[in-house]
């Protein structure tokens, strides 16, 4: 996590001046942006209901800091585009073959190209469908579904389930300050 630059106020402790930059107006909101995990102090002045922070957001160190708010934001939807085509990429095939499997079995249709080796799922004369070799070949492409893409692919399920509790006690303190 890199550090924001660290202002020092002017005056003493008790002149009732504020590093406006550090702890701007929405310095103790909690805004889900990515710029979140990198450098949240640059989320400080990121609140347009309050009239100094909108004139800060609009003049030009203001808009720097929008523009690197913004890069983050971008920088996470392309990163979350690449993990879900490789996501994709380690899915397809085994879905593929199991749907070229259940086409064969149901409707007796084989197709060109196949990722299925048909040698191994048809007789010896070609002109039937061994049931025994189709049922292992379906539970090895399932497996593989299952086994070699879990490890690596990103569980959306979890992560919700991991934030839900942290959800959970902020929307509970919100509510005991509005009630």
């Amino acid at each position: 996590m890199s550090e924001g630059i660290n202002f020092e106020d002017i005056g003493d402790s008790g002149s009732g001046l504020v590093n406006f930059l550090d702890h701007g107006p929405a310095h103790q909101e909690s805004i889900g942006l990515a710029i979140r995990e990198f450098d949240p102090v640059l989320l400080s002045n990121f609140n347009f209901r309050n009239p100094d922070s909108f004139k800060f957001n609009v003049l030009t160190s203001g808009l720097e800091e929008v523009r690197a708010i913004l890069h983050y934001q971008l920088l996470q939807k392309h990163l979350l585009i690449v993990a879900t085509r490789i996501n994709s990429l380690l899915i397809d095939s085994s879905v593929r073959a199991l749907a070229e499997l259940s086409l064969l079995e149901m409707k007796k249709i084989m197709i060109p190209n196949a990722i299925v080796r048909y040698q191994k799922v048809l007789n010896k004369s070609f002109d039937s469908i061994n049931g025994t070799t189709v049922k292992m070949e379906q539970s090895y492409y399932r497996q593989n579904l299952s086994s070699n893409c879990h490890p690596v692919m990103y569980s959306v399920h979890s992560k919700k389930n991991q934030q839900r509790t942290t959800i959970a006690k902020e929307y509970q303190s919100y509510q005991t300050v509005v009630i």
